[in-house]
């Protein structure tokens, strides 16, 4: 059975802590790193199912981790950790291919539910991944 990875680009904290406990309940590897630049080295090496992002990182933004992301791994569900809630926002993210919003600081059980829900939906292979529009 091969492991599936969860990728969490989150600086160390309350939220991190509670969505890799998260992952972990759900099945998941959670492989944590604090930025932009450590994520695009942790990419390649492949296997992720899921990439959990806070929405500002120190060196970027989700939207730029989303799309060195779908370089890598097209098919993972892309979730962003929200520090705040902006309907404007959520709707773009989700038009650009975000599975879905949390709002931190996250509770482990909303995580918890968002992973399931996105590992309930079938990997997409490479060819046919989520549509890719342009991000604001």
């Amino acid at each position: 059975m091969e492991l599936k990875l969860a990728l969490i680009i989150c600086r160390e904290g309350t939220s991190r802590d509670r969505v890799a406990r998260a992952a972990t309940r759900c099945g998941l590897a959670p492989i944590c790193c604090r930025s932009l630049r450590e994520a695009r080295q942790l990419l390649p090496q492949g296997g992720f199912r899921v990439v959990m992002s806070e929405d500002a990182l120190p060196d970027g933004d989700f939207r730029m981790a989303m799309r060195e992301t779908r370089i890598y791994a097209e098919q993972a569900a892309f979730i962003v950790l929200a520090e705040k809630s902006e309907w404007e926002d959520y709707l773009r993210g989700l038009a650009a291919g975000v599975f879905e919003y949390i709002l931190c600081p996250p509770s482990v059980v909303e995580s918890e539910t968002v992973l399931r829900s996105a590992m309930a939906e079938p990997a997409l292979p490479p060819s046919h991944a989520r549509p890719s529009y342009a991000i604001a």
